[in-house]
């Protein structure tokens, strides 16, 4: 009995997101957002960082995202917009696993912590 309540649970649960979601996208209507005049460029003071997320998985992954990253970069005229990639490792440390066939970081350059 308990594990059927349980299973109800979540769908219920799901109904009462929607119409709760519903009912205020009703009750708050959209608006406009302001638009921006970039026609000169970006202001130094709208400064701004594209972050590419990216899960590094081998070293050619690494060496094409970077150089993906450089071409965009290049094609880029505004000195007010920078790219960086926000990266992580699918694979643990090369110190647990010294059997691996890459590492990274590369363990000359491995930030001590």
């Amino acid at each position: 009995m308990a594990i059927a309540a349980l299973l109800l649970a979540i769908p219920t649960s799901d109904l009462a997101l929607a119409i709760t979601q519903r009912l205020v996208t009703l009750a708050v209507p959209p608006g406009r957002l302001p638009r921006l005049d970039l026609t000169g460029g970006v202001p130094d003071d709208a400064r701004t960082m594209v972050v590419v997320p990216t899960l590094i998985t081998s070293v050619d992954n690494v060496q094409h995202r970077l150089e993906h990253l450089e071409v965009v970069a290049i094609g880029n005229l505004d000195p007010h917009i920078h790219f960086a990639l926000l990266t992580d490792s699918l694979t643990p440390t090369c110190r647990r696993y010294p059997a691996k066939k890459w590492c990274w970081p590369p363990p000359a350059r491995a930030s001590r912590r």
